[in-house]
Order: structure tokens, then sequence, then C-alpha cells
């Protein structure tokens, strides 16, 4: 999320696995990552755009196709069972539902349970989405405040179900639906809970400490892994379930850094036993180091440097989203 990159530090752990390739340019703030019936999905989040792209074309080939232009910032994606598409209005703090037709309606209405601008979302294939959000007023300078996870079942029903979180963020559920993995992005961790019966959120537990660094998108592996983009660290980190980082990936071009902002790995590729990893990324200079008195979203919008990076890697995406 743009709001923690004023803070970004150096993080140095791990040992370097590779770089990625940049697949995608000119992009203004490309958030939200998804992989979905053999096609790849992202959002233009400070646009309020929604684009896909057969992921199997290389950089020359793709030519991504707009599905919605929306008046709102967008992030987190999903699917219901039906097919229709689910996404958040950040700003209404609203889940979006659009239809197979192209029509868009409010699925869930958070402003009573969102303290603070909505942010993340992971859709299970029941259509059980689980949304993140600031917790507070972070643009008009209010006081910090920690905020509860939200839980969207398919008929758009809403409720509080976990403990307050410090700026809860990338959300990623497993496989079998049993536990649910979140970025509190302003503590410098994940935190695993289990998914209970009821779908609350219960046993929490620490999974790792992300030192000098600000977790945002998250996505799981099929080596049951966490791939963490984290702001302040210019790598993406590979964590195992042991809270270990034991490998990194860089996005750079031409000597230039890029932020890893989120990330998704792709099916199985069975003839080479690879996937691709996708990076959502932003330069490594954000407003507040080359233009403080600019406001993130015209900043990033003005310069159109946000780009989407790729890399296979020997693993395979698993779990939700």
């Amino acid at each position: 999320c743009h709001c923690i990159c004023a803070k970004a530090k150096t993080c140095l752990e791990g040992i370097i696995m590779g770089s990625a390739q940049r697949w995608l340019s000119q992009l203004c703030f490309p958030e939200s990552p998804r992989c979905h019936n053999g096609a790849f999905y992202f959002v233009d989040m400070y646009e309020g755009e929604i684009w896909t792209v057969d992921y199997t074309l290389s950089s020359a080939q793709a030519s991504p196709q707009r599905v919605l232009k929306w008046h709102n910032f967008v992030s987190g994606l999903g699917w219901l069972p039906s097919g229709d598409m689910l996404f958040v209005d950040m700003i209404d703090r609203s889940v979006m539902k659009m239809d197979l037709s192209g029509n868009v309606c409010v699925h869930a209405d958070l402003s009573t349970l969102a303290s603070g601008w909505c942010n993340d979302m992971v859709v299970d294939d029941e259509g059980i989405a689980y949304v993140s959000n600031f917790g507070y007023d972070i643009h008009n300078n209010a006081e910090f405040k920690k905020t509860p996870l939200i839980r969207v079942d398919p008929q758009g029903n809403a409720e509080h179900c976990s403990v307050p979180l410090a700026f809860p963020n990338g959300i990623i559920i497993s496989e079998d639906k049993t536990s649910l993995i979140v970025a509190e992005s302003v503590a410098s961790r994940l935190v695993k809970f289990a998914i209970s019966d009821q779908g609350k959120l219960v046993d929490r537990q620490k999974l790792s400490d992300i030192a000098n660094g600000f977790p945002d998108g998250i996505c799981f592996d099929n080596n049951s892994c966490v791939w963490i983009a984290a702001i302040g660290c210019s790598e993406l980190l590979q964590l195992n379930m042991q809270g270990e980082i034991i490998n990194r990936v860089t996005a750079q071009v031409d000597g230039q850094i890029f932020q890893p902002v989120a990330c998704v790995l792709s099916p199985l590729n069975t003839e080479t036993n690879t996937a691709t990893l996708f990076i959502t990324a932003a330069p490594n200079d954000p407003p507040s180091k080359v233009s403080p008195d600019e406001e993130p979203p015209s900043y990033y919008r003005r310069r159109r440097q946000g780009a989407i990076f790729k890399v296979e890697v020997p693993a395979a995406t698993a779990g939700f989203p």
C-alpha cells in the first residue's frame, strides 16, 4: 500500500534467487495480481482500472485488455462461483460485484465496519471473502488504530471476524481452507489464524517478523511457502512455515531497482515443472523521497512507471488467491 512507502528501509535477509524480467510497463500503480481461468488479472489502483492479459504471452506479444474503469481507487480481486467478479472500492469502503455482462453493483457495503479505506481482499472457491482496511484516516493524520478483518459471505453479508490488527494488508487462505495468513504491515509481521467452522479467525499465531520491512501483498506456493512483497525490502521474499526467509527475487531494469508491491503464482506448467511468479512493482523512489508535497495518487499517475515483472520458479500456486 502507498501509505507505508515513506518508511522504506533496507532488508538484508535471505539469499538472492534471481532477477525477474519486466513484462508490462507504463502502469500507474499495479496491485492485486490474480491468475483466473487461464488469464492474468490486475488492478491499476490509482487509475481505478481492472485489466486482464494472457499470461503465457511474452512482453512483446502481451496486449492487456481493460475490464473496467471505476470512479474510485480499486484493489483486491476475486470471483464468486457464478463467475461474477468481486473487487474492492477502497474509498467508498465496499465490495463491488461485476456480472458476466459487465454490470456493476454493491455486493457488500462495509462502511460501518471498516474504520479506514478498504484495502486488499481474498476470495475462496465458495465465494467467501476476507477484506482488510487501513483502520484509521491516514490521509488526515488521524491517530493510528488497529482494525479487524471483515468476512463477507457469498450473499454479501459482512461482519468482523478477527481480533484488531495493525494495518492488515495482503491476505491468503490455505488450500484446505483451514487457515488464513495476513500481512500486518505496521507491525512488520505475518500472522496466521485458524478458520473456524463459523468462518471466524481464531488461534492467532505469529508466523514471522519481517526485519526492516512492511509486508504488503503475499501469496502461497505448493511447497508450503509464502512469497512476500514487503515495503522497504527491495526483493520479493520467500518464507517457509518455520518463519525463515529462504529466497529473494529482485525486480530491476538497467540497474533501476523496483519495489515489489504484490505477487501471485500461475498454475504449474507440467512440461517444465515450474510456474510463473508475477510481481507488481513501483519504482523504488516513493513520493516521500522525490516529491514530498505531492499526494501519492497524483505522483504515480504523473510518472506512470509502475510495472509487472515475471520469473519462472520451481513452485506453483496454492490456496487462495
